[in-house]
């Protein structure tokens, strides 16, 4: 969609998280290009495209996929489910499955590996995670707001910048902006997602009575020194891809409401 010159949300970089879309990767890849998404997010974890199923082989099929559809990666997610971190019966599983995305984040061009830290690490595997992460070169960015507020200072020495997750912080009675503002300049990426009143998540702009200030976000994010990228995310939803076509259309599309010259100064500030 072309970007529409009265709106000043119209040339922000969005992303879309490809889990949500359907195990046949390849067509996922091929309908966000279609879609008119410049970036896509891998999730690691996420069955049909794990990365501890894959081989050199393909990592580079990955690689070519992105190529031939015109899109880039804007990174790869770590997000297990957080039981997952305390269970000694799967503390090598889970290192030998971040040591695959390390090796396919290194593929893609050493691209930030998005990481749920565990509220404890009681077997060192977190660390373990982060440690490789750091000797190979490859960014960390912690989900924010956690889970659980990790009580391993250390990690944060491993840890290269933030995701904002917008539903996280909506669920726990946070205010997004807010804590956009407390975490700058960390935070690379926001996973824009909104919460209506009983709880339903869904994407920005398409979740009717979402309680999301998408636009103070967004905007923010485009007036960041860095382009702070946005991610949409619409895991969850029953229909996600039309739901993310209308999350893009409010954004970007004509008619969208301009933000006014007060809003921007309170972002600004």
């Amino acid at each position: 969609m072309e970007p529409d010159a009265a709106n000043p949300l119209s040339d922000v970089r969005l992303a879309v998280t490809l889990a949500p879309l359907g195990a046949d990767a390849a067509e996922s890849i091929r309908w966000c290009a279609q879609a008119g998404f410049e970036f896509i997010q891998w999730s690691a974890t996420h069955p049909g495209a794990q990365a501890a199923d894959m081989d050199g082989s393909s990592r580079r099929g990955v690689r070519s996929a992105l190529v031939s559809a015109g899109v880039a990666a804007s990174g790869v997610d770590f997000v297990p489910f957080p039981e997952s971190w305390e269970r000694a019966d799967q503390v090598d599983r889970l290192h030998a499955a971040f040591l695959a995305t390390i090796e396919l984040s290194v593929a893609l061009g050493r691209l930030p590996v998005t990481i749920d830290l565990p509220a404890r690490d009681l077997h060192g595997v977190a660390m373990a995670c982060l440690q490789e992460a750091d000797r190979t070169g490859v960014p960390c960015l912690r989900l924010v707001p956690p889970q659980a507020v990790p009580d391993w200072a250390t990690a944060s020495a491993h840890v290269l910048g933030a995701c904002l997750e917008t539903g996280r912080a909506l669920a726990g009675g946070l205010d997004p902006l807010s804590l956009l503002t407390a975490c700058s300049p960390e935070v690379a990426h926001i996973r824009l997602v909104d919460v209506d009143s009983a709880g339903r998540r869904g994407v920005p702009g398409a979740l009717p009575g979402g309680r999301l200030d998408w636009r103070a976000c967004t905007l923010a994010a485009r007036l960041s020194a860095s382009r702070t990228l946005l991610l949409l995310d619409a895991a969850g939803c029953a229909d996600p891809r039309a739901d993310l076509v209308a999350g893009v259309r409010a954004m970007r599309g004509p008619g969208a409401v301009a933000l006014s010259s007060t809003m921007r100064r309170e972002v600004r500030a």
